[in-house]
């Protein structure tokens, strides 16, 4: 079989080298991280600008941009503020039924690649999740968001220690609940040691 030759041609400013992996059967495969700004257009005729850095191996699209604290990205579109996975499937897919999340089939929160992204329930992406083992339960969610370094968290270690010293010292459930300004359920879970385990 005679070989070809397909030329592509990019525009964009490299982030760093290209680098070279060579597979097990010895074929070479470039992985080039490119910084491009590219303009689209939506089903209304607005025009989004884009940042992207194109992932030639995974396909991902990598928004340039800082994401949250929760790893996705936000951008403002047609004036409204959008996570950018959100929005890139409304441009490119359709509407998201109501009450849906998007999710990535690439598990990259930063990927804005439509042909990544799929609508599901919030069980669904839970269990998306859960299969592809993202999801921390039970003693390793417990170790990962311990106490003060859960985002979360509404109380501090010296405060959880001192509504059980308080209920120690005969203070009512509802009285903790004022002081601390939480719910009377926490503070029995406090209190039965359900939550703030490890203290």
């Amino acid at each position: 079989m005679a070989a070809s030759v397909n030329r592509v041609i990019l525009i964009g400013n490299l982030e760093k080298d290209p680098e070279i992996k060579y597979m097990t059967n010895g074929e070479a495969v470039a992985n080039i991280a490119l910084a491009t700004t590219e303009v689209w257009k939506d089903k209304n005729g607005s025009r989004i600008a884009r940042n992207v850095n194109i992932d030639f191996v995974t396909g991902c699209w990598n928004w340039d941009g800082r994401p949250r604290e929760n790893g996705y990205c936000r951008t403002t579109f047609s004036r409204k503020q959008w996570y950018v996975h959100r929005m890139s499937y409304t441009v490119f897919v359709g509407d998201i039924p109501e009450g849906f999340d998007v999710c990535h089939r690439c598990d990259n929160r930063r990927c804005c690649n439509p042909s990544h992204l799929f609508v599901g329930t919030r069980k669904d992406n839970m269990a998306d999740a859960v299969a592809k083992g993202r999801q921390a339960s039970g003693e390793k969610l417990s170790l990962l968001k311990r106490g003060d370094k859960s985002h979360l968290a509404k109380l501090t270690t010296a405060e959880v220690v001192e509504i059980r010293s308080m209920k120690l010292s005969g203070l009512k459930t509802k009285e903790l609940s004022e002081i601390f300004n939480i719910s009377r359920d926490n503070i029995r879970r406090i209190i039965r040691r359900d939550t703030w385990r490890y203290i």
